[in-house]
């Protein structure tokens, strides 16, 4: 990916394993990690097993993606491949355990107490996507 490489399924599903079997290892009731689950494939492996996954997915415009990969300084993620990710985005349904935050032009702090706030206190399990919006 530093390269301007997208990464391909079978790149991917060896990593998302591992981190399958981290979540698996972990005793704490409440861990993050965060990935680009891109596909809902990559999101039902990385569940796999596991009956106390949830995801959060943060539903940003194209634009602010772009301005947001713009201000990060010495990441891996080359910005050429922003079209590529896109592409490849299935954004999470209803089925899937996952809250889903729209950006906006939120700071990272207030997304961070946002995704807290409702992580916290709701049982997303069985509701629809809770939003946050401009």
């Amino acid at each position: 990916m530093k390269r301007g490489i997208g990464l391909t399924d079978e790149d991917r599903i060896p990593w998302l394993l591992r981190i399958n079997e981290a979540i698996e290892s972990v005793s704490e009731p409440n861990v993050f990690i965060s990935c680009s689950a891109l596909k809902k494939s990559y999101r039902e492996i990385l569940a796999l097993g596991q009956n106390r996954v949830s995801f959060i997915y943060l539903k940003c415009s194209k634009d602010q993606l772009k301005q947001r990969l713009d201000q990060r300084k010495n990441h891996f993620f080359n910005a050429a491949l922003l079209e590529d990710q896109l592409s490849v985005l299935e954004e999470p349904d209803l089925s899937e355990n996952c809250l889903t935050v729209l950006c906006g032009h939120k700071t990272k702090m207030q997304i961070i107490d946002f995704i807290v706030a409702n992580f916290c206190l709701t049982n997303i399990k069985h509701s629809t996507s809770t939003l946050l919006s401009d």
